[in-house]
């Protein structure tokens, strides 16, 4: 076995040398030789210790790429960095092309037996078998193409229809929350304002604590409203539910 006189071998020999070296001298020298000595066991302590550094730098870079490769093989299943993060951590794309063929077998059968439930398996993101895998008809046909598998148009189009049937949802729900009240919730926030107004002054008057005025209201607003609603006190501010706010 020859040895490595280049990069960290040479030093690891450079130190090693000047260890003997100056263990030798000390018996002739003393102060030389624990001077040669201590240089050289430092050379091989620091060539030891950039090792060690090293390893644990590439450790550290290959769990960073098997986290990247975990949610690439998801999120963007076909992309070149997938196959370029399958063929620096596996050697070849091989192991990921057979476990897509693996998940598109079960997706076909499991497809066969409950058509809807598989659709909506697929769109279940965060806890479904697929995760994120299928989640798009776009993803899916991809996929397909990849394995040079026949794509299922009956699963590409209920896949589409499921999922822009959700985005669409979505963008309903995020501009309905974008409205301003209506006048019937306006009228409503106002009559709610008037009643609790008077029935927080009666209290105040009544001279009771702000814990047990709350509790009234709250109590009343079942009855008489057949409503719950948060009632709170900041800096002399009544506050209900969270937007009408007044103070007496």
């Amino acid at each position: 076995m020859g040895i490595d006189l280049t990069g960290g071998g040479s030093m690891l020999l450079l130190g090693s040398s000047m260890a003997v070296v100056g263990f030798l001298l000390l018996w002739f020298t003393p102060y030389v030789g624990l001077l040669t000595m201590v240089i050289g066991l430092g050379i091989v302590w620091s060539n030891e210790d950039q090792k060690i550094k090293k390893k644990n730098e590439k450790k550290l870079y290959e769990q960073e790429s098997e986290r990247m490769f975990e949610r690439l093989k998801f999120d963007d299943p076909t992309s070149p960095q997938l196959f370029e993060l399958s063929t620096l951590l596996y050697g070849t794309i091989k192991p990921h092309e057979a476990w897509l063929l693996e998940q598109l077998d079960d997706l076909e059968l499991m497809y066969v037996n409950d058509a809807k439930g598989t659709i909506d398996e697929t769109q279940n993101v965060s806890h479904g078998k697929f995760k994120n895998l299928f989640e798009t008809a776009e993803k899916y046909k991809a996929i397909c193409t990849f394995l040079s598998r026949e794509c299922s148009s009956e699963i590409f189009e209920d896949i589409k229809t499921v999922s822009s049937k959700i985005d669409s949802d979505m963008s309903k729900s995020d501009d309905q929350s974008g409205l301003p009240p209506n006048l019937n919730d306006l009228l409503e926030d106002y009559d709610l304002e008037v009643w609790a107004k008077a029935l927080i002054k009666k209290e105040t008057d009544a001279r009771n604590d702000r814990n047990t005025i709350i509790n009234t209201v709250t109590i009343q607003a079942r009855k008489e409203l057949n409503k719950s609603i948060s009632v709170a006190c900041l800096h002399d501010e009544w506050i209900i539910n969270g937007r009408i706010k007044f103070k007496l």
